[in-house]
């Protein structure tokens, strides 16, 4: 330090500069010019609540559209609030508060088989949905809103299904089912209960698995900023819905009294409803995701196909925008030459077994009385040596099912090999994308026959000698654009994906197949 005043500037979590202060050397203190300086006691209000329910170091430790989706979050937490209470009233009402003739234990006695077909379904939809979560974030995100909207009709509904039941109606044409009144409460309302816990049980799933990969990805800025903190961010995002919570059934509680006939009930309900989904939608959809899935993968590769000078093509805004929702996540789809238009080519599966592209899929499915139509014929020694030898650079190999209709989409699977990674994952999808694409676009597509494997191997190679001569330009454009690669490991194989490995004979030794 030069001259002989020096400045200490203190800044907040934030970064905002708080106070200067202002030395000589001779260690004489000069008048301190202040910029902000307030005593711990007088914190205003504004930075008491800035501290109470945004993480620490916002604006510049969460990921930009971040403030955005809060809001609308925010809204639709409010009116899922309000028509919570309305369901709740219902469920009440179906237990018979307010009736003399009602019983407690009946009452309890439902209550514990709802919660048991809850339980039961969370731990079925943990299994099967578990690891499609993180990938596919913003789709379980929505649908677990859904559900929840699906769960308050079912308990809404269920005062009035507790006098229907079912009656089954013989004639001499058909047997047909139909709902009367019932002298004593029939089954209808415990079977609406019931399902109204599965639902739920299944929201709570995919909403806490949906959530948390959200929070990750909020807790990564771009342009280098501050890395935010996870545990601090969640423990804030659960302060919002806490007050919000709150302040919905205070709200609740002034409005009830009012709602008093069906008619308004149910209309206000529907409203609430709908209300929920949209801003539920708006803000999923306003959410820039930076890691790779299956969808966002092949759009990229599409675009970067489709003018590879043209970067904005490749920003996660712009993916974002093209992102459908609700999407087949095995899906392999062309829009290079259209790009208003997106065009299933196939399907794929990542991380299938070996003997998926030797001996097929076994399915109940037949496409006519006699043996099913396929792609190929059964792969022989010398083919599946030509595949190998095709993939031995590779830890992964590509080929087609051949239980499929000629007239189909073909259906790909992606074996890997011990040892793969991320990035193989990627360049496997990409391959399998372009292979597919060409297909579509050859006369292979054309006719009802059997294809001949060196056509469709030399199909293969063409496709794989474009994606090896475009991959590592195609990765390090992307990368530019700010998409993360590394956090690309869970974005294409779900579950516990099988792996081969070469014992001897072909390719490199260390190469796995």
């Amino acid at each position: 330090m030069q001259g002989t005043e020096f400045t200490l500037s203190e800044r907040d979590e934030a970064g905002k500069e708080t106070a200067v202060y202002v030395f000589n050397r001779n260690g004489k203190k000069l008048p301190t010019n202040i910029v902000h300086s307030t005593p711990l006691q007088y914190v205003s209000v504004t930075r008491l609540l800035r501290g109470i329910f945004l993480p620490v170091g916002f604006p510049n430790s969460v990921s930009d559209d971040y403030l955005r989706y809060q809001i609308l979050n925010a809204c639709q937490a409010f009116c899922s609030s309000l028509a919570g209470l309305l369901a709740s009233r219902a469920v009440l009402e179906g237990h018979g508060v307010g009736n003399a003739d009602a019983s407690a234990t009946d009452a309890l006695l439902l209550t514990i088989l709802q919660d048991i077909y809850s339980r039961l379904c969370t731990i079925i939809s943990a299994y099967y949905l578990g690891t499609s979560l993180y990938p596919e974030a913003k789709t379980y995100r929505l649908l677990a809103d859904i559900l929840n909207d699906i769960a308050l009709v079912l308990d809404s509904l269920s005062p009035h299904l507790s006098t229907l039941t079912f009656n089954l109606l013989r004639s001499p044409n058909f047997p047909f089912i139909s709902l009367s009144l019932a002298h004593r409460p029939g089954p209808l309302r415990a079977i609406a209960l019931c399902l109204s816990g599965v639902f739920r049980a299944i929201c709570g799933v995919v909403a806490g698995g949906s959530k948390a990969a959200l929070t990750l990805h909020f807790a990564q800025p771009v342009n280098d900023k501050e890395r935010g903190d996870v545990g601090d961010l969640s423990a804030k995002d659960g302060s919002k819905e806490t007050v919000l919570a709150l302040f919905g059934m205070l709200c609740g509680s002034a409005l009830m009294p009012y709602v008093t006939d069906a008619w308004t009930t149910y209309t206000l309900l529907a409203t609430l409803l709908v209300a929920h989904i949209l801003l539920n939608y708006a803000a999923v959809r306003g959410v820039v995701l930076r890691s790779l899935n299956r969808q966002r993968a092949g759009l990229l590769w599409s675009a970067y196909r489709r003018d590879p000078s043209n970067l904005l093509l490749l920003t996660p805004s712009s993916i974002a925008q093209k992102e459908r929702i609700f999407s087949e996540p095995s899906e392999l789809y062309d829009s290079s030459r259209l790009p208003e238009r997106r065009e299933v080519t196939g399907y794929c599966q990542v991380g299938a077994p070996l003997s998926s592209i030797l001996l097929g899929t076994q399915s109940w499915f037949k496409f006519g009385p006699n043996d099913p139509a396929k792609w190929t014929d059964n792969l022989t020694s010398a083919q599946i040596l030509t595949l190998l030898d095709t993939f031995s650079s590779e830890n992964f190999i590509v080929w087609l099912s051949r239980d499929i209709h000629p007239k189909s989409n073909p259906l790909l699977h992606i074996i890997l090999k011990e040892g793969h990674t991320s990035s193989d994952h990627l360049k496997a999808w990409t391959l399998a994308t372009e292979f597919s694409s060409r297909i579509a676009h050859s006369p292979l597509k054309i006719g009802t026959h059997r294809h001949r494997f060196d056509d469709l191997l030399e199909t293969l190679q063409s496709a794989k000698e474009t994606v090896d001569e475009l991959y590592p330009g195609f990765c390090e454009a992307i990368k530019k654009e700010g998409w993360d690669l590394g956090a690309a490991a869970g974005g294409f194989v779900t579950g516990l994906p099988t792996t081969v490995s070469i014992q001897s004979g072909v390719g490199e030794d260390k190469k796995s197949a």
